[in-house]
């Protein structure tokens, strides 16, 4: 990482999880970068079929969430639709809808950025710190 008065540059594959929970292939961007104003993390694939984000919604924390395929393909299910997105994508989420995203080709990777509806950021409780 590279970092100077008000500035930090690092390479996504240089940017760990911060917990060993995590799932495989995940980046904790936020952490890493100091980032507080809003949620920010990638996960990258190795190989075709890897869960990149498990099925979930955001209803109880209204968040919008916006990803944004860097590499490879991944095929987007939101509610009971189906999305390809190939490198240079991006996907807009509303809150209440479920998704789940899996790698269509090894390397896929696919930035996540997040935050709730009408009200500040706050780091949820599942990406605090111990």
């Amino acid at each position: 990482m590279r970092s100077g008065h008000g500035w930090k540059c690092a390479e996504l594959k240089n940017i760990p999880p911060t917990k060993s929970s995590f799932m495989r292939g995940w980046h904790s961007v936020r952490h890493f970068l100091g980032i507080t104003a809003f949620g920010i993390n990638a996960v990258s694939a190795d190989k075709a079929g890897d869960v990149l984000i498990k099925p979930h919604d955001e209803k109880k924390s209204n968040q919008q969430e916006v990803f944004f395929v860097s590499a490879g393909l991944a095929e987007f299910k939101i509610d009971d639709e189906i999305c390809q997105a190939a490198a240079g994508t991006f996907v807009a989420i509303e809150p209440q809808c479920n998704r789940a995203v899996i790698a269509l080709q090894a390397g896929t990777e696919v930035i996540v950025i997040g935050s709730p509806v009408g009200r500040l950021y706050q780091i949820p409780n599942w990406d605090k710190l111990d």
